[in-house]
């Protein structure tokens, strides 16, 4: 299943759905939590749209394993990656650090906010 979906993604998403490197250092306004997979970041957000009990069981597992953690406010990151299908996502890669990890789309929404409104 995971492989498969992880095929779904690679067909569905335009190829402009891939970057390297997105605009930034931006400094994160909130914790973020990130998984090291994005199926895990997939199926958090089921979790957390249709069985929050399930949600609070999942971060607990995959934080205990170290799948998943979260990014404290305050740290400077990177989107390496966005992904905007089936939500969008992004792999944040803190700065200094070398690997990413998928999360919401907190580059692209705090770059958003900034620009200006005409």
């Amino acid at each position: 299943m995971k492989t498969s979906l992880l095929a779904l993604i690679a067909i569905l998403v335009p190829v402009n759905g891939f970057a390297i490197e997105r605009p930034g250092p931006v400094v994160l306004e909130n914790d973020v939590t990130v998984c090291s997979d994005p199926y895990d970041h997939i199926r958090a957000i089921e979790f957390v749209k249709h069985d929050p009990m399930a949600w609070v069981r999942f971060r607990k597992e995959t934080t205990v394993d170290g799948r998943c953690y979260d990014i404290p406010a305050g740290r400077k990151v990177f989107a390496v990656e966005r992904v905007r299908y089936p939500d969008s996502m992004e792999c944040l890669r803190v700065e200094g650090e070398t690997s990413c990890a998928w999360g919401f789309p907190m580059v692209e929404l705090q770059l958003r906010e900034k620009l200006p409104t005409r």
